[in-house]
This record gives structure tokens, sequence and C-alpha cells, in this order.
């Protein structure tokens, strides 16, 4: 994609890459903040855009926020049948991708991650809640659960909670 800049057309620069150790590394020397609205994805750090559209990247709109306390609400039915839900927490997929769904099932106990975060092998479900980020999350976070660069994903299927038509897609992953 080329860029227009004083009338003139340039490439694209290449970005610099990171991996899921050199962010936590940033994380644990304080270069980000923890809690930071961003998301490691393909080894590039990328805005979580949580607000509608228009506003604050940080905050959730209430749409976004009732659809997720629903979906956290599902942990103690989870609980009984050896599962647990982690909400808004990173998902190590990859040494480049470290993605914050909005909820992901796990296999275990919520507390069985003190060390590390669930990776494919500990993941059943993985769901977005989309308002504005409907596109994103359904062409560039689908193709991450189910890239065919992620051979070892376990979960089967990613729901895409679309909030303008107040619908939940259960998706089968295309690489499974």
């Amino acid at each position: 994609m080329a860029t227009s800049l004083l009338g003139s057309t340039l490439p694209e620069p290449p970005f610099y890459r990171i991996t899921v150790d050199q962010l936590h590394q940033m994380l644990t020397t304080g270069v980000i903040d923890d809690g930071e609205p961003v998301e490691l994805i393909e080894g590039l750090l990328v805005k979580k855009d949580r607000g509608d559209a228009g506003g604050e990247a940080m905050v959730h709109g209430p749409r976004h926020a009732k659809a997720v306390r629903r979906l956290s609400r599902l942990g103690l039915q989870l609980q009984a049948s050896g599962f647990d839900i982690q909400v808004q927490l990173p998902i190590t997929l990859s040494a480049t991708s470290a993605p914050e769904p909005d909820a992901a099932v796990v296999v275990r106990d919520a507390d069985d991650y003190q060390d590390r975060h669930p990776s494919p092998s500990d993941i059943a479900v993985v769901f977005e809640v989309s308002d504005t980020s409907l596109p994103y999350d359904r062409d560039i976070k689908k193709r991450l659960y189910a890239g065919p660069e992620y051979p070892c994903i376990a979960f089967s299927t990613c729901g895409i909670t679309s909030l303008k038509s107040a619908e939940v897609r259960m998706q089968k992953l295309a690489s499974i």
C-alpha cells in the first residue's frame, strides 16, 4: 500500500515485528503499561477498539459490556464440566500472536494459568463481541484463530457476536 506525502507516492515502510516474549518483557519493564488496550497480532502491536464509533478506545460501549457480562456468566455452568471461561484476557497462539478475545472457554480452571496464558491446546471456544470491530473480528481475528500458520489449533469454533444485528454466529473454523 502506498502513502501520499506532499503529493509524492512512497512505498509503505516495513514493520518491525515483535514476539510474545518481547511483549511480556515490555510489560514487565513498564515500556507498555499493564492494561494498555493493545494485543499482539502476527508480531504487530494492535490498539484495541473498545469504544463505540467515535468513542474512547479504552471505554466499552454499554451493549458490548452487556454481551461480555453475559459471556462471563457461563463460567459457573462450565466449571461443572471441567471448563472455565476467561474474559478479555490474552491467549498465546504462537510466538508472535497473543490476541485478547472477549471470552475464551479454557479446558482447565482459569487459576491454572498463573505462569502462562492459555495456548491452542487449552482452548475450546473463543468469542469476539463485535460492534464497531465486526469487519476486523470477522476477517483478521477469525483468520488468526483458524489460520494455516497455526496448524496446532485445537479449538474448532469461533463465536462472533454482532451487536448491530443482535446475532451470534458460531462458525466452524476452516482449518479444522
